[in-house]
């Protein structure tokens, strides 16, 4: 008998050390321990997608942040010009080429 009272004690010491409310009876313990630990299972599933999405964001900016995406947006249109007016003009009919349904100007065609 004082062998089970010392690992009742034991388990309810275990419990207390992780801010685990030890119950009275070693049951309602062994029951918030569990919680605890799906708890903190749940936490360590819900890191692991979070490194992962960060880790996909970083692949995908080049890690690169959101206002050096922005600056570089905003070079990338100021160096491209005015949007145009009007289509430029279309080629001739004798330069096009037809290559699966799509028109190709055959100066744009490569050997």
């Amino acid at each position: 008998m004082a062998e089970r009272d010392a690992q009742i004690r034991a388990l309810q010491d275990f419990a207390i050390g992780f801010g685990v409310v030890a119950g009275a009876a070693h049951s309602e313990t062994a029951d918030q321990i569990r919680v605890w630990v799906r708890a903190q299972e749940q936490q360590r599933e819900t890191l692991a997608r979070k490194r992962e999405l960060v880790a996909r964001l970083d692949q995908v900016t080049g890690g690169r942040n959101l206002t050096e995406l922005q600056a570089e947006l905003t070079k990338l249109m100021d160096s491209a010009g005015p949007e145009p007016t009007r289509p430029p003009p279309m080629s001739s009919s004798s330069e096009r080429k037809s290559y699966s349904g799509t028109t190709w100007c055959s100066n744009e065609l490569s050997s």
